[in-house]
């Protein structure tokens, strides 16, 4: 079974205010097919936010994590998965190798 994915930020109104509609709203769009919900780590309360989707079964991957810190804290929620800016968490001095290959291709 593929993986279909989408941006849930949109939920978290819902979510905190009015729960009832953000569970119906999650059933209809797994209806159309989707099955994992993509949060952005730099939302407020996202982590309160990937609980409840957790606990409603939903399958969430955090998005837009820009260093090692933050892919640490991402991780150990336990998401089904995590998308990190390689660039961003990489040692500068790794950066610089990386940057050396891609200018000798």
């Amino acid at each position: 079974m593929s993986t279909v994915s989408c941006p849930a930020d949109f939920l978290a109104p819902l979510v905190f205010g009015a729960l009832e509609h953000a569970l119906e709203l999650i059933e209809v769009l797994r209806r159309w097919g989707i099955n994992r919900f993509s949060l952005n780590w730099r939302q407020p309360r996202v982590r309160e936010l990937i609980g409840q989707l957790e606990r409603w079964g939903a399958e969430v991957d955090v998005t837009d994590i820009q260093d090692s810190e933050s892919m640490l804290q991402a991780a150990l929620l336990l998401p089904r998965s995590v998308t990190v800016n390689v660039d961003a968490v990489l040692p500068a001095s790794n950066q610089r190798s990386r940057r050396g290959i891609e200018q000798a291709r």
